[in-house]
């Protein structure tokens, strides 16, 4: 399959949020970041004057994805305790992604 994301290859974060289409002022969700792998590299790509809403529903999961954000000093990421049923996302216009 020419242009799959293949799990596991060097590259395949930066593919993946290409396939997606994620660019500078983007307004982003990462549903189920856990500790921020994606979060921090689509909070990159969006820039200053875009947001990532880092969300899961583990409180522990998102202390550590604190920690990690804080550590790369960006800003533009918002930590948001979801539940099973419920992102707990404002309503707005998404570019989603699920992990």
């Amino acid at each position: 399959m020419a242009g799959a994301i293949r799990a596991g290859k060097r590259g395949s974060a930066r593919c993946a949020l290409d396939a997606i289409g994620i660019k500078k002022g983007d307004l982003v969700a990462d549903v189920g970041a856990g500790v921020g792998y994606f979060t921090w590299r689509m909070s990159e790509r969006v820039g200053p004057t875009g947001k990532v809403y880092a969300n899961d529903i583990q409180p522990r999961m998102l202390e550590q994805l604190k920690k990690n954000i804080a550590s790369r000093g960006l800003t533009n990421v918002v930590p948001v305790l979801g539940a099973e049923d419920d992102p707990k996302l404002p309503a707005a216009g998404w570019i989603w992604s699920c992990w």
